[in-house]
């Protein structure tokens, strides 16, 4: 619950010198309504959006595409690696990315994610095998879009 001082909730609330509250109550109903509504429309917009971004990367990659320019726009594919220590190991995956990876400077409170998935993209790249049943791995594929 959030602490507002009762001289301040005056200042938050409709136009009228002293509210009354039940009118206010109704319109905190009909706000919290359109937010709902909103909410549930952005996502299934979101939905149709991904639904496109799907259909159009697999187009580009069947007419062998990186990219094209549409309306000003460059439109490109892209594919973005996600890394993350496997549970099911957890005490061996640490040790593997401390000793075997050399990779102990990513362990602080908490590993970052991202940055563990950058070091082991560059581990990868200077010849380093990421062994499956330490580190899950996924790729996602995306359109990228730009100003062309």
């Amino acid at each position: 619950m959030i602490d507002i001082p009762y001289d301040e909730i005056f200042g938050l609330l409709s136009e009228t010198p002293t509210p009354n509250v039940i009118d206010e109550v109704k319109r905190f109903i009909e706000l919290d309504a359109e937010v709902k509504a909103a909410d549930k429309n952005l996502t299934e917009l979101k939905e149709r959006r991904d639904a496109v971004e799907a259909a159009v990367y697999t187009m580009l990659l069947g007419l062998n595409m990186k990219s094209m320019n549409v309306d000003g726009r460059n439109i490109f594919r892209k594919e973005q690696e996600y890394m993350s220590i496997n549970k099911d190991n957890l005490v061996d995956a640490e040790a593997w990315l401390k000793n075997d990876a050399a990779l102990e400077y990513l362990f602080k409170e908490k590993i970052d994610s991202r940055s563990m998935t950058t070091a082991l993209k560059e581990y990868r790249e200077e010849g380093g095998e990421i062994p499956k049943k330490y580190i899950n791995s996924f790729t996602k594929k995306k359109l990228g879009n730009r100003k062309g």
